[in-house]
């Protein structure tokens, strides 16, 4: 999503936690989603209106190639998500609640490492919960920036844009399926909070284990699973705000988050820290 002057606001540093803090290629100055393979591989992507490409990083976070996705439009290309062996990228970005040719598209990881061009596996989606389009102000949970993969299932989390702002987010869980038009409903809802869309709706999600981690603008929340639901576990909070649009986590715990660049906020950089009690 763009931010609008009137947000002239301070780049943060993540209070007390960041061990690196590093600026991002050029290229990837609307970044949306970034994912880390093995420890050895970032891959990441730019928002709506781009070019439909991957793009691959190396651990010093320097661009090692750039892969073309042919065949589809970067409608609003908001989350990536990864498991074993796939790269999930969400164009399910939806700021005014009013589209309907909402998408997935799944790659091979080892296509994505041997070639500069690939043909995605695309799945339609809908959800069940929305009736009109756009819906009423109260009604606008349909625009998402948040995909995790978890125990063989893709998970949107919903941001919220209601008006009057009442928190609430929206979560589906589903299986992928190549070439299907599927109608989510949801499985349960979360609120981070009711301070407004710049400060409690849910910008990008990952998953560690039995953790879910879920990034607004001004905090990341942690979340266990239990009974088939998140609960929340703990908060760290940004000592000013900035327009962070991306999360990912390795296997020893290590976080990073990226934002966008912003001509008021700061360049297009990346944070590496550990997550603190």
């Amino acid at each position: 999503m763009k931010i609008h002057s009137l947000l002239i606001l301070i780049f943060y540093t993540l209070t007390s936690c960041a061990q690196k803090v590093i600026n991002l290629p050029d290229e990837l100055k609307e970044i949306s989603g970034i994912e880390l393979y093995k420890d050895s591989i970032f891959f990441a992507i730019n928002d709506g209106g781009n070019k439909s490409v991957i793009f691959v990083l190396g651990r010093d976070y320097k661009l090692l190639k750039i892969v073309e996705v042919e065949g589809v439009k970067n409608r609003d290309w908001e989350a990536l998500a990864i498991d074993d062996k796939y790269l999930y990228i969400g164009d399910i970005g939806n700021n005014l609640n009013s589209r309907k040719n909402l998408q997935i598209h799944r790659i091979s990881i080892q296509r994505l490492l041997e070639k500069n061009k690939v043909e995605p596996e695309t799945m339609e989606i809908n959800y069940a919960e929305q009736k009109k389009f756009p819906p009423a102000p109260t009604d606008l949970y349909f625009d998402a920036e948040a995909m995790m993969a978890y125990d063989g299932k893709l998970w949107i989390i919903t941001k919220n844009r209601t008006k009057p702002f009442d928190g609430k987010s929206l979560v589906y869980g589903f299986e992928f399926k190549a070439g299907q038009e599927k109608t989510l409903t949801k499985n349960f809802e979360l609120t981070a909070g009711k301070g407004g869309w710049l400060t409690d709706s849910f910008t990008a999600a990952a998953s560690h284990k039995d953790y879910v981690y879920l990034l607004t603008y001004t905090q990341i929340i942690k979340y266990k699973w239990k009974d088939n639901t998140l609960q929340k576990v703990g908060v760290k909070s940004f000592s000013s705000y900035a327009q962070m649009e991306a999360i990912t986590i390795n296997e020893r715990g290590e976080i990073f988050i990226a934002n966008e660049g912003h001509k008021w906020l700061g360049r297009h950089k990346i944070q590496q820290f550990h997550w603190k009690k």
